[in-house]
């Protein structure tokens, strides 16, 4: 087992209707690094056992 992974996304409609309009969305995930894996030299000299990752954006749709 490498690394575990939890996240999380949601989108809100800025004209009211999910289907139709333009919406906001954004989403996160974090990373863990477990086990050899977390203890390799690579990861201790040139990085770090957890990972953030976030997303935003805008959307339209029709």
């Amino acid at each position: 087992w490498k690394d575990w992974t939890a996240g999380l996304g949601g989108a809100v409609s800025l004209s009211g209707d999910l289907t139709h309009g333009v919406q906001l969305f954004a989403g996160g995930t974090y990373r863990r690094l477990i086990g050899d894996f977390g203890d390799s030299p690579i990861v201790r000299t040139a990085g770090a056992r957890g990972q953030w990752l976030g997303s935003l954006g805008l959307a339209y749709s029709f």
